[in-house]
């Protein structure tokens, strides 16, 4: 009856953020214990003068240690009261520790990810591996669930769902709107910035053993890797003397064509996805600027040139690009490769060395960097990105530019010199 009698006192009179206060440090310890700094005003300074036998008159702020406070309610009435007892009245329900929270948090994710294994597949490896490290894939669910449980379950469950069937396992390639469409009835599903797509490329990373893509290229060579695409119509890349062949191993009449008048052909990724090799050259000369490539082009054609294929990337690989290139290294097709001497163009060469190491690359010495060079200067922050070269030559051609005052090249002005090295 006196830890009521207490409440009922402390309610009726100015006590809340005292009480506030309290609280803070029981849930914080557990108990009530430690101290705290309670602001006085008109409304509150007397009931604290009386509760703690002081006369608090004139003071802004009063510094309260729990002690303190125990040893004031032995003066009282309520001598005899469990003050834990008498917050927890006070504010009519369990005052929870953080502790307590913790634990019950905890539970709830464990009861979460549970769900998550029982679903079948290898997207089960990837799941437990995220929950077993705690790494940012499990942050970022564990924040989606407290917005949205259930969302998030499903979205989760989902994703999973995917990775189990990405076309990669299949050796496919697919475009990912109908992919989503086909897992989650929604083309846009996982559209870029969406929480699933969030995951599902997380989870491709897991399977390919790679680093998370920082850029959008880099991104999109990732989903190209597993297996997706997203625009099969837009996405090109040009190409001459190219002989190919379809699923049946016969003859593409319409490459056929461009092949025998010496005439440039856009083909994009849903041409190439019904090619299975590609046949009647030696070698393939790859180049970064449209320019050049009608240069060669035209030189081959004139001089009846046989065995030789060309490709313009036009810049940054795409899809379509990607796989292009697949596909001539699967048809045992010597590629040479050649690109601006500009950081970004190294990058360019340093990339598709690393993804296709039997490429050579094609005019990259000394010697040439003086053919190539230009007027124009690389800013310091460019000149940065080829800190992330691996391959020695390009990263030779990458000091050359350092030592020049960061001049870089240019294929158009490399016309000759390709000319000469193009037999």
């Amino acid at each position: 009856m006196m830890n009521e009698e207490f409440c009922q006192y402390l309610s009726d009179n100015e006590f809340s953020e005292f009480m506030q206060l309290w609280k803070k440090q029981y849930e914080k310890y557990g108990t009530c214990k430690g101290s705290i700094d309670l602001v006085l005003n008109d409304s509150n300074r007397e009931c604290i003068s009386g509760l703690m036998g002081k006369d608090y008159y004139g003071v802004d702020c009063v510094h309260i240690t729990f002690r303190q406070l125990q040893k004031a309610i032995l003066n009282t009435k309520y001598e005899n009261c469990d003050f834990n007892e008498v917050l927890k009245m006070y504010f009519n329900q369990r005052v929870l520790t953080n502790k307590y929270r913790q634990e019950q948090e905890q539970m709830r994710v464990q009861n979460i990810f549970k769900q998550f294994f029982k679903q079948e597949g290898k997207s089960r490896q990837w799941i437990y591996n995220t929950y077993t490290n705690r790494d940012s894939v499990y942050i970022r669910i564990v924040q989606a669930s407290k917005e949205n449980e259930q969302k998030c379950i499903n979205t989760v469950c989902v994703v999973m769902k995917a990775l189990n069937h990405l076309p990669m396992w299949e050796n496919k390639k697919e475009n990912i709107s109908l992919f989503a469409s086909y897992h989650t009835k929604n083309p846009h599903a996982f559209d870029k910035n969406t929480f699933a797509y969030y995951l599902m490329m997380h989870g491709i990373v897991y399977f390919l053993k790679v680093d998370f893509p920082k850029t959008n290229l880099e991104q999109n060579e990732i989903l190209y890797r597993a297996g997706l695409y997203q625009d099969g119509i837009s996405n090109y890349c040009s190409v001459a003397r190219l002989q190919a062949f379809n699923e049946n191993n016969q003859p593409h009449l319409g490459w056929a064509g461009f092949y025998d008048s010496y005439e440039a052909l856009n083909v994009n990724m849903d041409n190439l996805l019904h090619i299975h090799f590609i046949t009647c050259c030696d070698r393939v000369y790859i180049v970064e600027n449209p320019s050049v490539f009608q240069a060669l082009l035209k030189k081959i054609k004139k001089e009846k040139i046989e065995k030789i294929g060309l490709v313009c990337t036009n810049g940054q690989l795409n899809y379509s690009a990607y796989l292009l290139l697949d596909i001539l290294v699967n048809s045992n097709v010597e590629i040479y490769y050649s690109g601006d001497m500009d950081p970004e163009g190294l990058l360019i060469a340093d990339k598709i060395k690393q993804r296709y190491p039997s490429t050579k690359l094609w005019c990259y010495d000394v010697r040439q960097y003086e053919i190539s060079k230009s007027k124009e200067q690389a800013t310091d922050q460019r000149m940065h990105m080829l800190d992330a070269l691996k391959d020695e030559a390009l990263i030779r051609i990458g000091k050359c530019i350092s030592e020049n005052k960061n001049r870089v090249g240019y294929q158009e002005n490399m016309i000759e010199e390709y000319h000469k090295t193009l037999y």
